[in-house]
């Protein structure tokens, strides 16, 4: 008599680090919601999820969706997120063209940003209060350690790298991990 047996492998554990700067946090984003499709969320467990300006953003949102639904709530919550940041407009368009045209001139101005109030602040902090909703999260901290979340950040008054948790994560710690460009400031009222 023949004997069949299966090797069941261990699904892999794994974390994910979600690197930001523009256009490779929409990069990040794109993976992302990959891994979360259904053919692919059975092949791992994730532990972890971490990130750095826009990276960041699309952690702690993946992480905020798998808290409260599971991977298709994760899914959508970042979706939303990066169709509420893309062009809507033809204001939006120009605005897009002035600022990536403006980044290539051969020259710059140093203007420090302690001079002024960062202009695109408000509409990041609503953007993140409409898809992130901490409001809505679990108050306990032991039901927002899975997956863990890691926000990175810089303390620039001791030249440190800071790293702030999901179990206490606060819009202020996004904030402050975020490099939020200027275009983003046209709808921060709207």
């Amino acid at each position: 008599m023949t004997e069949v047996v299966f090797l069941m492998w261990p699904v892999p554990k794994i974390a994910i680090a979600c690197q930001g700067g523009g256009s490779h946090a929409a990069f990040a984003a794109g993976v992302l919601r990959a891994l979360l499709a259904p053919q692919f969320r059975d092949r791992y467990q994730l532990l972890a999820l971490s990130g750095t300006p826009g990276g960041a953003v699309c952690a702690a949102l993946v992480w905020s969706g798998l808290i409260r639904g599971g991977a298709d709530e994760a899914g959508r919550r970042l979706l939303s997120f990066w169709r509420d940041v893309e062009v809507q407009d033809a204001l939006d368009a120009v605005a897009n063209f002035w600022a990536v045209s403006s980044a290539r001139l051969p020259v710059s101005a140093e203007i420090s940003p302690y001079l002024y109030s960062p202009v695109a602040e408000p509409r990041l902090r609503d953007l993140l209060s409409r898809h992130l909703d901490l409001a809505s999260l679990p108050s306990e901290p032991h039901r927002r350690a899975k997956p863990k979340l890691l926000i990175g950040a810089t303390d620039i008054t001791r030249g440190v790298g800071v790293a702030f948790e999901g179990e206490t994560l606060i819009y202020d710690e996004l904030v402050a991990s975020a490099a939020v460009p200027p275009a983003l400031s046209r709808r921060a009222h709207a």
